[in-house]
């Protein structure tokens, strides 16, 4: 059965508008490391300006990927001292309903991300800005769509439980944003607590695709399912070692023309199955991959970690310096 009229159907899980951060300077950032096992340490200092380089390059050509493909990306450029500002998607969100929320990160070098340009964009763009940064001196942790995955039809959102989301936080979200939350555990190859929810699936329109076999307790797997598929979302199941290769780390993003894509990694795509392929192309007019190996490899996420959403009608945000 063919689904690609979907990509006109409104409303939907996606947006046509992207915000995207250059980072400063790109590097593996310490104070994240020990929550992501899927980063990795650059090893001899001397790579470090090569690393850097090859990830700007990476970072351009997703950039002309996007725009090439008629999607609305804006593109500012980060902070010194915060090689994650690379990864957005965890300091804000946007809604539809005309709110912004900032979020409580976990590592201290990545509270730092939120920069004033970016904040009064938001500020001046968004009628309600709901502001969670200080819950950080209080313990709590919820770091936007990295913690979040998002059925904004629906209005559910799936969630992790981590160093870096915190179930309290999850409740207050929840109430405040009125989501019903789903939350579960899932455990990396080693048995450690994988950090976000968006690195085991992704949500889309009319299409999931989650990890289940790294959702150990059973319970909690049969919840996700069930939340998923009770929706009329189809599920795609991965195995732990596509996880592994970012095949989770997906997003579904609309053209200017209201074509529904799905955005990945080139590591992601080449992990999938030719049936998983068929399944996601029935859905979306195409699966657009790009090769982002490096701030894959030294930054612990991938495609959709880059991407941070913006809702509504609101203006590009022309490329600048900070």
């Amino acid at each position: 059965m063919v689904h690609k009229a979907l990509g006109h159907i409104i409303p939907t899980n996606s947006t046509n508008h992207v915000l995207l951060i250059r980072p400063h300077y790109f590097f593996s950032n310490p104070q994240t490391a020990t929550t992501n096992s899927f980063q990795q340490t650059f090893g001899k200092a001397s790579n470090a300006k090569k690393i850097h380089e090859e990830a700007m390059l990476e970072f351009d050509n997703i950039v002309k990927t996007l725009n090439d493909n008629g999607i609305t990306v804006s593109v500012i450029n980060g902070p010194e001292g915060s090689p994650d500002a690379v990864f957005p998607n965890n300091v804000f969100s946007t809604h539809s309903e005309g709110i912004t929320v900032l979020y409580p990160m976990n590592a201290e070098n990545r509270q730092a991300e939120l920069t004033e340009t970016l904040k009064n964009y938001l500020q001046h763009n968004y009628q309600t800005v709901k502001n969670y940064r200080a819950e950080r001196d209080k313990g709590e942790r919820l770091e936007g769509t990295g913690s979040l995955v998002l059925d904004r039809l629906n209005k559910v959102a799936y969630a992790v439980l981590s160093p870096r989301t915190t179930p309290k936080m999850l409740e207050k979200w929840g109430n405040e944003m009125d989501y019903s939350i789903v939350p579960f555990h899932a455990l990396d190859d080693a048995g450690e607590d994988i950090y976000h929810t968006n690195v085991v699936m992704f949500v889309g329109t009319k299409v999931a695709a989650v990890c289940f076999d790294a959702i150990p307790n059973a319970d909690e797997k049969a919840m996700v399912r069930k939340n998923l598929e009770e929706n009329g979302i189809e599920v795609v199941d991965l195995t732990q070692d596509q996880l592994n290769n970012f095949c989770g780390n997906a997003i579904e993003i609309q053209t200017n023309e209201k074509e529904g894509v799905l955005l990945m990694s080139d590591t992601a795509y080449e992990a999938l199955s030719q049936e998983q392929k068929n399944i996601f192309e029935s859905y979306y007019s195409k699966i657009i991959h790009v090769d982002i190996n490096t701030i894959e490899r030294h930054g612990g996420g991938s495609a959709r970690c880059m991407v941070a959403e913006i809702y509504g009608d609101r203006p590009k945000i022309q490329e600048k310096a900070l």
